[in-house]
């Protein structure tokens, strides 16, 4: 089941740079093979295992580490975002960066929330990186040919998928909060009928 999910992963990354980043296949290959390999150093490491195992309260030590180092990965997403002058752009990568600071916010908030956020702290963060610093280095650059048009174009269309995806994220973990007041609402509501007080 591991395997697979890195599997995935790996073809995600292939997907990415090769599709949509147009970059050479070989290149393409290589970013893949890392992304699985990082796809099974991160399923099968002693931390995310610990998250994946425990069904009732979460260790503090280990979602803190979590909230940290998904803190570092919008500090550089935000860097990435000064560099880019389409004021389009940076404000779809500034709503990012809001929601997913809200996210982090929420786990503060309800820290056994870390385990439904383990794609967005494993997964899209990274993946945001990685498209923007392709982004800004070839804005940068000055690059003006089809191909790099096109890789920017496919980037600015990606960018509005992300928004999605890291605002359902939230709205998950929203709906979980919700669900757990209507539980502890009905555990409240059966205590006050056993003791005469509804």
């Amino acid at each position: 089941m591991k395997q697979a999910a890195a599997a995935v992963l790996g073809g995600g990354v292939f997907a990415v740079s090769y599709l949509l980043l147009g970059l050479p296949l070989t290149v393409s290959a290589v970013a893949a093979l890392g992304g699985y390999g990082s796809g099974l150093f991160l399923f099968f490491s002693r931390k995310n295992a610990g998250l994946e195992v425990q069904l009732g309260e979460v260790d503090p030590e280990t979602v803190q580490q979590a909230i940290n180092d998904a803190s570092a990965k919008v500090d550089v997403i935000e860097k990435l975002n000064g560099r880019i002058a389409k004021p389009e752009v940076k404000e779809k990568i500034g709503t990012l960066i809001t929601t997913a600071r809200g996210i982090l916010d929420d786990i503060r908030k309800d820290p056994k929330d870390v385990r439904r956020a383990r794609q967005f702290l494993n997964y899209y963060l990274d993946a945001v990186t990685r498209i923007l610093t392709r982004y800004t280095d070839l804005t940068e650059r000055g690059i003006d040919s089809p191909e790099a048009h096109a890789a920017l174009g496919k980037v600015e269309s990606l960018l509005l998928t992300l928004e999605g995806a890291f605002e359902r994220q939230r709205a998950s973990l929203a709906q979980d909060d919700v669900l757990d007041l209507d539980s502890e609402m009905s555990v409240l509501e059966k205590t006050l009928d056993m003791e005469g007080l509804k």
